[in-house]
């Protein structure tokens, strides 16, 4: 299969990506987003995080106000318009808003931020004792790197207040003349949030429409009345034509994706904070702790499909989806997207029994079939398919490294049924091995 290489956030900013012939478009480091280049960033993450290559690069990036405009619109439909869906809707509306949107009065706003950086004195940034200036940027100081920091935090903390003020104006004027509408709230008690989770290629979107039809018929509600979260969608609305015009696409403009994540939890939470939120739906490979713990507050409910298909499958049909849309994801991901997300299902079970949550598994090796179904709160699991459950478990144990250098797939652990039963399912007070239907 055409193997993609895989790209880490710091290779894009220290020159690796010549080597693949590729440039910083489509990245936060373009300079029409971001007023600093490359080379000043990686400086700087030099500075505060050495080798360390875990923090997230895109808060050091001093945002263009048309950028943080562009996040803060994303930010605020998602969370509070009805929306039929996360592409077409999604982006007409984002339209609406943005030209609606005058940033002219916001341009100076960084060159007012380093005015007073420079004259700050009380401010300090904490640099790594073992920092010295000039790895990416030659003769640069400490001064001066301390007032970029400084101008970055402050213009990008002014300027989202400020895009907040204007995205907020332009959508209540649209819902005020009808032409948006405001998403419903519940209280706890009557709040759900759902999820649709699978490793990268699966196939989750071939379960979207069931996911429809159980939310229709056993919520009794419509599917735009939801809140939808999907960081697919907004690759497309940041960057359109970004898929056609680079292999490393989906790859180069993911930290501006786990940047709208954060800022799209940060807003749900203020929201739930109000004591009424919407009913939010997420399109992921898995929630994070973050994500599970915020849709649970006051009592509210989880309800998730989890997806599966072998690895091989799902490394053919990455292909074919990137020969036709080109949507390509590096092989690396693709094996530790199907590893990470059953050892985190594994940690999973154990770490939220006895909470609201629901979860129906399903296997899309041919055709959509229900492995097993798992009730968290009354700590119960009903298993369909006995060998396709254990098989999604088991990729807890993949060997990464080996099965893509041997071209085959490679396990740490044979005896997989065993270990996850006397480590998981023994936690659980009842195991039902049923005849499988197809009933959500």
């Amino acid at each position: 299969m055409k193997f993609i290489p895989q790209i880490t956030p710091f290779d894009q900013i220290n020159g690796k990506l010549n080597s693949y012939g590729q440039n910083l478009s489509f990245t936060i480091f373009d300079s029409e987003k971001n007023y600093y280049n490359s080379s000043i960033i990686a400086e700087i993450y030099s500075a505060l995080y050495g080798s360390d290559r875990s923090k997230p690069i895109a808060d050091l990036v001093s945002f263009r106000p048309s950028r943080i405009i562009d996040h803060e619109i994303i930010v605020a439909l998602t969370t509070t318009i009805k929306l039929n869906d996360l592409k077409g809707d999604l982006t007409t509306k984002f339209s609406l808003v943005k030209n609606s949107i005058d940033t002219r009065d916001l341009e100076n706003v960084h060159s007012i931020a380093m005015s007073f950086a420079k004259l700050s004195k009380e401010i300090d940034v904490n640099f790594r004792s073992d920092y010295k200036p000039g790895k990416f940027v030659s003769n640069i100081t400490l001064d001066e790197l301390k007032n970029i920091i400084v101008a970055t935090k402050v213009a990008n903390d002014y300027l989202r207040e400020a895009a907040k003020t204007k995205v907020k104006k332009a959508i209540d004027f649209y819902a005020e003349e009808e032409v948006l509408e405001l998403l419903p709230v519940f209280a706890a008690s009557e709040r759900s949030t759902f999820t649709i989770n699978g490793a990268t290629a699966v196939g989750k979107s071939s379960s979207e429409e069931l996911f429809k039809k159980h939310i229709r018929d056993d919520h009794n509600l419509s599917w735009d009345s939801i809140a939808k979260i999907n960081g697919d969608s907004y690759k497309y609305i940041l960057e359109p034509g970004g898929f056609s015009n680079s292999e490393l696409f989906s790859q180069l403009i993911q930290p501006e994706i786990n940047l709208l994540y954060l800022l799209i939890n940060q807003r749900l939470m203020r929201i739930i904070e109000t004591g009424h939120a919407p009913h939010v739906f997420f399109d992921k490979v898995f929630l994070h702790n973050d994500n599970i713990n915020q849709a649970l507050l006051g009592g509210a409910k989880l309800e998730g499909i989890l997806v599966d298909a072998p690895i091989e499958q799902a490394l053919v049909r990455a292909e074919i989806r990137g020969a036709l849309t080109g949507r390509y994801e590096d092989g690396y991901n693709i094996f530790n997207n199907h590893a990470s997300i059953s050892q985190k299902f594994v940690n999973f079970l154990s770490k939220y029994q006895g909470n609201q949550i629901s979860y129906v598994l399903f296997d899309n090796s041919k055709n959509l079939t229900k492995t097993a179904e798992v009730d968290l709160a009354d700590k119960k699991i009903s298993i369909f398919d006995n060998d396709k459950f254990f098989g999604f478990l088991g990729k807890a144990k993949l060997n990464i490294s080996g099965s893509i250098i041997n071209n085959q797939i490679i396990y740490n652990q044979i005896n997989i049924e065993d270990e996850l039963y006397n480590q998981i399912l023994a936690d659980y007070k009842k195991v039902d091995y049923c005849l499988s239907d197809f009933d959500f």
